[in-house]
């Protein structure tokens, strides 16, 4: 068996496996597009068939996954996958000339946390109107152009797919048979909507807000060449999720990592290498540990992490150094608190690699990842007090780190 000296030597040639990271996620968003594209006349019932049940690409996690990033640059991944992780798909001919076109799309990236009740229809209540405007508007926006006030938009694009659709094609600058992907991120506002819009009721008098926006999304799904994926984080969604059936080994990783994504992705490759170098699996949680409270495993794992932290220019680093300070003295932060006139401290934690524990709806407190501990314990900087304080955390509870989901799309949300 390798020494824990030497046995992580060979992590720098080993290919990265795909668990945790993208490229799995993109090949099975790729499909249920494709899946989309392939089935829309069924859609429109235009043929008797109806064995396709509509699928949207659909992330339903918590803080700090990865989702708002996946669905920024989906598309890039998409070319930059194309001839690897994407080749097998792209082996058939009409699923290769699907790629080749679905590479030269156009992304609609839409905030929901901008959906407002919106005149005129029904007292500014139709939620059906909101989503064509906030749509509208997001187009405007991205490409830096003035917009119409709803009540002339109204006029101009009354509530039908066939009349929203070529006004974006036409705000965007793209022709009819380019694809278009819209991506909705912020679901989750939909949860504190109740009493803003009408929403359907069921038989027994419950509200589904979520089952009147996707029944929105799928009506526009008839349209041809336009895709969606949908992301958030929603307590009043309870899709299964597997990831969320954490066993001992997933605990030791989020204790280790604290669920950073790129933490975590890079520490489940060193295993994996660990793993197939020795061809034995581990036996137990504690062994698992072993190799994790490995300095030489946290000096790997954390290095290009580190390297980057250690040559930020001044302004960045007096930016980190709150952001240390806050986690060491367990300083609680709001989720709109502005770091700078340009950024906000809840997006500057996960730009820095560090984890924001949710104390409630609208506050947290930054988690450093254990194996960031070991490397800021030995930075000469670092005053004994808060050596001591950096200690501490490696006693954190398992269960701080439970909120992060290092998958995105295991989840695909339905729509009957």
């Amino acid at each position: 068996m390798a020494s824990l000296d030497d046995k992580w030597k060979a992590v720098d040639n080993f290919e990265s496996v795909v668990v945790v990271d993208r490229e799995r996620d993109v090949v099975r968003v790729t499909k249920e597009l494709y899946d989309l594209h392939s089935n829309r006349e069924q859609l429109r019932g235009v043929t008797s068939s109806c064995n396709y049940r509509l699928t949207i690409p659909f992330a339903p996690h918590h803080f700090g996954s990865g989702k708002t990033t996946f669905a920024r640059t989906y598309l890039e991944l998409v070319q930059r996958f194309g001839e690897t992780f994407l080749s097998k798909f792209a082996s058939d001919p009409l699923r290769r000339t699907f790629l080749e076109k679905l590479k030269r799309a156009s992304l609609l990236y839409v905030d929901l946390r901008k959906l407002k009740p919106t005149r005129p229809i029904e007292e500014k209540r139709n939620l059906k109107w909101a989503v064509y405007y906030l749509l509208y508007r997001s187009a405007c926006n991205q490409m830096g152009l003035p917009f119409m006030k709803p009540d002339e938009a109204y006029r101009h694009i009354p509530p039908y797919p066939s009349f929203l659709i070529p006004q974006l094609r036409k705000t965007l600058g793209i022709p009819s048979d380019q694809y278009l992907l819209v991506a909705f991120d912020e679901i989750g506002v939909l949860d504190e909507s109740l009493d803003e819009f009408h929403f359907k009721r069921t038989h027994d008098g419950r509200v589904r807000p979520y089952n009147d926006f996707f029944g929105i999304i799928s009506q526009l799904c008839k349209e041809p060449d336009l895709f969606f994926i949908v992301v958030g984080k929603s307590k009043g969604l309870s899709i299964k999720n597997d990831i969320a059936s954490v066993n001992e080994l997933a605990d030791s990783l989020l204790e280790c990592t604290g669920g950073v994504p790129g933490l975590l992705t890079r520490a489940v490759n060193m295993l994996l290498n660990y793993i197939i170098a020795r061809n034995q699996p581990f036996i137990s949680k504690e062994e698992c540990l072993t190799c994790m409270n490995d300095d030489n495993f946290r000096r790997i794992c954390t290095e290009p992490f580190v390297e980057r932290i250690l040559n930020l220019d001044e302004d960045r680093k007096s930016v980190f150094d709150i952001l240390l300070m806050m986690a060491l003295y367990r300083i609680p932060f709001q989720v709109d608190d502005i770091l700078t006139s340009e950024s906000f401290l809840y997006d500057a934690v996960t730009e820095m690699g560090l984890y924001r524990y949710p104390i409630d709806e609208n506050t947290f407190q930054i988690l450093i990842p254990k194996v960031f501990v070991g490397i800021f314990k030995k930075d000469p900087s670092i005053s004994s007090l808060e050596k001591i304080l950096l200690g501490s955390l490696d006693v954190e509870p398992v269960d701080c780190f439970f909120y992060s989901k290092c998958r995105v799309f295991e989840g695909i949300g339905l729509y009957d």
